[in-house]
């Protein structure tokens, strides 16, 4: 991504299998934590949750427009990624509903953000 070049899901395979085996040391272990990452589509998220009990994963979609996103990513410095690539992540985006996550609008300030997440946690 740093290069400018889309990730493709072959290249992102080994990556959902890493963070799947960070959740399954967590859950294995009994701790609870946050992991961050960019599951783009369902095929992704039902990786990282793999053969866990689902109900121990919970998914925060952090929603905003391509145009706010934009913004932010332009006002990044020195940040891995090229901002001519959002438009592929929102081209590659499998939105998940509320079914599925915790559905947060990122407009919000991130104190508010973090809020309405734990509120929907329990916590």
């Amino acid at each position: 991504m740093h290069r400018g070049e889309a990730l493709t899901d072959l290249d992102r395979a080994p990556w959902i299998l890493a963070v799947r085996g960070v959740v399954e040391a967590m859950i294995s272990s009994g701790v609870d934590g946050v992991v961050a990452c960019s599951a783009l589509k369902k095929a992704y998220r039902e990786g990282i949750v793999g053969d866990s009990d689902p109900t121990l994963v919970r998914f925060v979609y952090l929603k905003g427009s391509e145009g706010l996103i934009g913004e932010r990513l332009a006002g990044r410095i020195g940040h891995f990624m090229d901002p001519e690539l959002l438009r592929s992540q929102f081209d590659t985006l499998e939105e998940p509903d509320e079914r599925d996550a915790i559905v947060v609008d990122v407009a919000a300030a991130p104190e508010a953000i973090v809020g309405q997440i734990r509120v929907r946690l329990g916590r």
